[in-house]
């Protein structure tokens, strides 16, 4: 990984999450889910794909075996709604790197030691995300339901403070980035497009366990069961 730069923080753009998810049997809103001819978009996949959302999950299939993306819940953060050549953006959700955001940012060693690095994805040159569900966090920027992103130096004040725990805090390093077409491939190969109730959302999605994926998929399989 490369030195992750400080100035980042300053500069890190925030952008709009949605809504989110809940626990074992995970209740939840498939928004679209489909497989489609191998040859081209559907109009369902590619409208689909034209108008997702800021805080909207992606589901990877069991079949999908790409290195980065299999097994991945993508939680898309930055969506332009105006400029749709633009690539949406997100980041891969529980999923460890060997290092602590302490040890690859100095300056934020003294709040957050030990906080896990989180791989959000193999693009993005360095940058890093912070999400958190802590409201009265200043220069954050509301993602819905309960969660937001940005924030860093009240963070930093808080924490150190001891006004709010470091555990409250996630850090993603890089991110998923995708063009509106390969979005629309994605969704006709069994990507799941989906939305969650936002009473669990920042429990479900900051679990440490990793099992996240395998939750999400159980619960889709018990839902088709329950539907045949």
């Amino acid at each position: 990984i490369p030195t992750i730069l400080i100035a980042l923080w300053a500069s890190m753009r925030v952008s709009s999450f949605q809504r989110l998810p809940g626990p074992a049997r995970i209740p939840a809103v498939v928004m679209h889910a489909m497989h489609a001819p191998r040859n081209g978009h559907t109009d369902a996949s590619m409208g689909a794909a034209m108008s997702i959302e800021s805080g909207t999950v992606l589901v990877a299939p069991e079949h999908e075996y790409d290195s980065v993306l299999k097994e991945a819940v993508i939680m898309l953060y930055e969506v332009d709604a105006v400029n749709l050549d633009r690539p949406v953006k997100g980041v891969i959700l529980q999923r460890d790197t060997a290092f602590d955001v302490g040890e690859m940012v100095p300056r934020l060693i003294q709040a957050f030691p030990s906080n896990t690095l989180m791989k959000g994805g193999d693009e993005g040159e360095g940058s890093v995300i912070m999400l958190h569900a802590c409201s009265d966090v200043e220069g954050s920027r509301s993602l819905g339901s309960g969660l937001f992103v940005g924030g860093v130096a009240s963070a930093l004040e808080l924490v150190t403070k001891g006004d709010l725990s470091a555990e409250q805090f996630h850090f993603f390093f890089n991110h998923v980035s995708m063009p509106r077409k390969r979005l629309s491939s994605m969704i006709d190969g069994g990507w799941r497009v989906m939305s969650y109730p936002a009473e669990e959302a920042p429990g479900l999605y900051f679990e440490t366990n990793g099992d996240l994926w395998r939750k999400i998929v159980k619960g889709l399989k018990a839902d088709d069961e329950d539907g045949e």
